[in-house]
């Protein structure tokens, strides 16, 4: 019988010869087949670097080192930073490469990496010196092998929860009931500890359904045709809160959806589904509508 997708990268995770990076690759197909739209923009920036500003980045891709600029008379000589703003500056390493590059410099030899700062700490230390100097980060490689080896940990953690929720993949396909499922174990995974990736008891946010131009009834339909069949998995009370609402916003749908109504309903969803945010197919049901059914 032909392993599921699921089930090999989960060995290709406890495989210290498969880098970090074509684990990621394989989790992309992953993420793809089963929608999870954030979980694959997150894959997407570690296999291609990240784009966002310093504060935004991960706290696995923030690393620390020693601030130390070169003597020609004396070698390498630490830079001690006269306040604190200065000294978070310069001794942490903001890495956005790409994770192979990262994976590169775990294999140099010698187990120090020099870091260069970015340009504007490197015009700081310029203006505030008497005489002209390179100044680096001096950091370990196995600073950077620790990044490699949180993301091959989360990696490892989500396909086991999935295989625990019965989503393995059938050789390298999926079940359109799981994409449900596979929402709410990527949002217990990964919520809250990668600021790049959602969270499901965030905001609702109306507007991926509603614009200026009125209420996105494709959208809305495609939603609800995702929700209804999903309400099975519910308990017994909140199914009984939550059909009806679907149901209304159906008939909104089907004859001509007024704006602040379809608004109203989306909001008594979320907060039902909030109330029963201990239910994995609540959590996932959540899931969506904060996504507006993204993608």
């Amino acid at each position: 019988m032909t392993k599921g997708i699921v089930l090999e990268l989960q060995q290709e995770c406890l495989d210290a010869n498969v880098r970090a990076s074509a684990i990621l690759r394989k989790a992309k197909v992953i993420a793809v087949k089963l929608e999870l739209d954030d979980l694959s923009h997150w894959i997407d920036q570690e296999l291609n670097g990240y784009e966002c500003s310093l504060k935004e980045l991960p706290g696995h891709r923030k690393l620390g080192g020693s601030p130390k600029f070169w003597n020609p008379y004396n070698g390498w000589c630490p830079i001690i930073p006269q306040d604190e703003f200065l000294s978070e500056q310069l001794t942490t390493a903001y890495v956005t490469n790409p994770i192979a590059q990262l994976e590169e410099w775990v294999e140099k030899e010698g187990g120090t990496l020099h870091y260069r700062f970015p340009h504007f700490i490197q015009e700081f230390l310029r203006k505030h010196s008497d005489f002209p100097f390179e100044a680096v980060m001096h950091m370990s490689t196995s600073q950077v092998a620790s990044s490699l080896d949180f993301v091959r940990n989360k990696v490892l953690s989500w396909t086991l929860e999935l295989e625990r929720m019965g989503i393995t993949g059938i050789g390298y396909t999926f079940k359109n009931e799981q994409k449900l499922e596979a929402l709410a174990v990527t949002n217990h995974i990964y919520g809250g500890n990668i600021g790049v990736l959602g969270n499901v008891s965030g905001d609702a946010n109306n507007s991926h359904f509603i614009n200026s131009s009125g209420v996105d009834v494709c959208r809305l339909r495609t939603f609800l045709d995702q929700m209804t069949p999903a309400a099975a998995g519910l308990d017994a009370d909140t199914r009984k809160q939550v059909e009806p609402l679907l149901g209304d916003l159906r008939t909104e749908a089907d004859r001509g959806p007024e704006r602040g109504r379809v608004s109203k309903l989306l909001g008594s969803l979320k907060a039902v589904l909030e109330g029963a945010s201990g239910n994995l197919v609540a959590s996932a049901m959540l899931g969506a509508l904060n996504g507006g059914m993204a993608g």
